[in-house]
């Protein structure tokens, strides 16, 4: 199973998505919702999670320094970022810290879904043996 971690400011976005998503079925435990940089750096160096879904711009410090930082530690961890800005400076960013998924919001379900199963394959291929199974 796959760890997951949410990090947004926005207590009603990190909980809906943290609850409208059946993780079992896809083989993630989310392991945390945090809502701010520091309370994420804190979760995820305690919790060595496999994937990190982050907003970019909260309290305490952004989730882009908070990527820096994680790099910084050399954890090998995929990063989804959610946010509500579409600029193109917060994307180059993202690239050069070696993310490869960036969701606008509002996003569906689906879009979330989809994004952290493609984060899992990713994940598999840095693991020997894989396995990954997603029932329906």
């Amino acid at each position: 199973m796959y760890k997951l971690i949410i990090i947004d400011d926005e207590k009603i976005i990190r909980e809906t998505i943290g609850s409208m998503i059946d993780w079992k079925s896809i083989d993630v435990e989310l392991v945390g919702l945090c809502s701010n940089g520091m309370e994420g750096l804190d979760m995820i160096i305690d919790e060595d999670p496999d994937i990190v879904m982050t907003d970019i711009r909260m309290p305490v410090f952004s989730g882009l320094e908070l990527i820096k930082r994680i790099r910084q530690l050399n954890k090998d961890i995929e990063f989804i970022i959610l946010s509500g800005y579409s600029e193109f400076e917060y994307a180059r960013t993202a690239m050069a810290l070696n993310v490869k998924y960036y969701i606008l919001k509002p996003c569906s379900k689906e879009t979330i879904i989809n994004t952290v199963k493609q984060a899992i394959e990713d994940c598999c291929s840095k693991k020997k043996p894989c396995r990954v199974i997603f029932l329906k």
